[in-house]
């Protein structure tokens, strides 16, 4: 009992001193990353990123590639998370980053997220879907969900395998080999 005692009494100024500190922000725990999403290229030349961007003016988020040899940075898209959010980045090709984005909609009055699959061509800066209009006619409804990719097939740079539903009534989803140069 006395050694309780005397541990506690010898304690007490350490205790007194956390009190008075300074606490953190919440920010400092429940802040995003600054950068995420970091993959190198098949090729190895060049690292895709997804950076948050917080200045008085914009806020959001651009995806930015880094060229290793020479340390250059170059910002292909930005996203102030208005219309849609960047989720995710993948490399298909040393040309092409998948992009997979999300965005609210509504749909026969109830409100849903949507996700699409886009392609970055990092040499142009173009970004259009990787899902051809004529592909959508196809389907016998559209899905809410048209992002996820299976497989981008290192042995074949032109395609990806995707998992989608949208081919039948009932929902169930399907494998698609999608082709990145249309």
């Amino acid at each position: 009992m006395k050694k309780l005692l005397i541990t506690l009494l010898a304690l007490t100024p350490f205790i007194s001193l956390l009190t008075c500190a300074n606490q953190l922000p919440v920010k400092a725990f429940a802040s995003l990353p600054d950068v995420s999403n970091m993959h190198i290229s098949p090729d190895g030349k060049n690292v895709i990123s997804l950076v948050r961007v917080e200045t008085p003016k914009h806020s959001g988020y651009l995806v930015s590639l880094l060229d290793i040899e020479t340390l250059k940075s170059t910002h292909l898209i930005y996203s102030d998370n208005q219309k849609f959010v960047i989720t995710s980045l993948k490399w298909a090709n040393s040309d092409f980053v998948l992009v997979t984005a999300k965005f609210p909609a509504v749909r026969y009055g109830t409100p849903t997220t949507e996700t699409r699959l886009m392609k970055l061509n990092v040499n142009t800066k173009e970004m259009s879907s990787v899902l051809s209009k004529s592909f959508l006619k196809r389907l016998t409804y559209i899905p809410n969900i048209m992002s996820q990719v299976v497989d981008v097939l290192p042995e074949d740079d032109n395609h990806i395998l995707m998992s989608m539903a949208g081919f039948n009534s009932d929902g169930d989803e399907a494998l698609v080999k999608v082709s990145l140069s249309r």
